[in-house]
């Protein structure tokens, strides 16, 4: 099975670091798997590497895409060169390219929705947009029960979308933590629906030393490294940047924040559980069904009440001991082993 995915870049994200682990399976387990790239990417991305190292194809446009409605024609063309059996692709503008390049030729195409909402729902003639596109493909993918809902609710074709939940790779030899935990963060990209703001406030509200590490880059960093200033924590908060080894940054923490407005599934939610780590969530959905028993919830983009719920985790050791330990056990059942092997059996059935 000769299989394209098409993606904006392998800069960073949460759909980018699923396919720099999901994509080098399908190749092992026999699946030829290449990659095209809409847009110009850094060439020595963490991402990019993992993907390129295990053999497989990474491709780029040969032109600089001035307008969506070019772009399918440029996807056309690449196809018709490289003998494909599907084209999967993933994140916006994919939709609307997806949508396009299905009057265009035979090959079944594919899209996986990461997320349960965006800002083009806001506009009533983007939604019908949105729905022709959806409606138009072979196949949608619902990475979470949650994005199979939403979009059921958008009114996609019950029997176009498969859901196949993300998953993680599992690290080896972690176990649950007994210090006192005195290290907070947060892995994600500086971008919404991401709200690593929200966080900054709450720490700015506790009384306890902490240090707040944050991960990821993006557009809102420098309005987020301003607020730390503004609320005099400068010195409490640290931004590491982009991270190569996510596990390596997860090993320094002792509680992971999750602060977002909507999410799909939370990858890095997941992967801070296998990291031992116990989780605080904004309360949506998606993160809820994640973290269960290991973790807390509170009000989105209310730092107040994060901050509550930050000193109590803080003043309860054995809370903590308690949903470390079950963290480590919850994310099990997101081994990306199961995320393969659902996409090996959407191959195999179109």
């Amino acid at each position: 099975m000769r299989v394209l995915h098409v993606i904006n870049n392998l800069d960073g994200g949460g759909a980018e670091r699923l396919l720099s682990q999901l994509l080098p399976m399908l190749h092992k387990n026999g699946c030829e798997v290449q990659v095209l790239l809409l847009y110009r990417s850094q060439h020595a991305t963490p991402f990019y590497q993992t993907i390129e190292s295990a053999g497989i194809r990474i491709h780029r446009l040969k032109y600089s895409v001035g307008s969506i409605l070019l772009t399918p024609w440029a996807v056309n063309r690449f196809v018709r060169n490289h003998h494909l059996d599907a084209i999967h692709f993933h994140l916006f503008p994919g939709l609307y390219i997806a949508g396009m390049l299905t009057q265009l030729i035979h090959t079944p195409v594919l899209y996986t929705e990461h997320g349960t909402d965006n800002r083009r729902q806001r506009f009533a003639i983007l939604r019908l947009i949105d729905l022709w596109m959806y409606n138009s493909l072979n196949k949608v993918v619902a990475i979470s029960d949650e994005v199979h809902d939403a979009l059921i609710r958008k009114g996609c074709k019950s029997s176009a979308i498969m859901t196949i939940k993300n998953g993680i790779k599992i690290p080896q030899g972690i176990v649950a933590k007994t210090n006192s935990p005195k290290v907070l963060g947060m892995a994600g990209r500086f971008e919404y629906p991401k709200d690593q703001a929200t966080v900054i406030r709450a720490v700015a509200m506790l009384k306890q030393p902490v240090r707040l590490l944050l991960a990821g880059t993006g557009s809102q960093l420098e309005t987020c490294r301003k607020l730390a200033e503004s609320l005099g924590i400068q010195d409490k908060v640290t931004f590491v940047g982009f991270v190569n080894d996510i596990y390596l940054f997860y090993s320094e923490l002792d509680i992971h924040i999750f602060s977002s407005a909507h999410e799909g599934f939370g990858l890095t939610a997941a992967e801070s559980m296998a990291a031992a780590l116990p989780n605080i969530v904004s309360d949506i959905p998606a993160l809820k069904s994640i973290v269960g028993n290991s973790g807390l919830v509170f009000n989105i983009g209310d730092h107040v009440d994060l901050a509550q719920k930050i000193d109590y985790l803080l003043n309860d050791n054995e809370l903590f001991k308690s949903y470390s330990a079950n963290a480590v056990t919850r994310a099990k059942s997101f081994d990306i082993q199961h995320t393969a092997k659902g996409y090996e059996e959407l191959y195999q059935s179109i």
